[in-house]
């Protein structure tokens, strides 16, 4: 127990980086479609329809690593 490994995730970033532009899409659609209406009839009635003009989630591509898998008395634990 306590025990710890660090492992390389660069495989991880080349898929995330390749993946990146269909998921700002998909995250988009999301906003659009499921968000935006929940946040309107959620919102005071003073507030009529509430818009996002524009949402991206960026061109740049999250770096995720080192990961650092901890052994612990309950199963594992991975650290992004």
């Amino acid at each position: 127990i306590g025990r710890a490994a660090t492992g390389d995730v660069s495989w991880l970033n080349v898929l995330v980086a390749k993946m990146w532009p269909n998921l700002d899409r998909a995250i988009q659609k999301i906003v659009r479609d499921t968000i935006t209406p929940l946040i309107n009839e959620n919102a005071p009635s003073m507030v009529s329809d509430i818009r996002f003009a524009e949402f991206s989630l960026g061109a740049n591509t999250p770096a995720l690593g080192p990961i650092r898998v901890v052994e612990t008395k309950n199963g594992l634990k991975i650290r992004l």
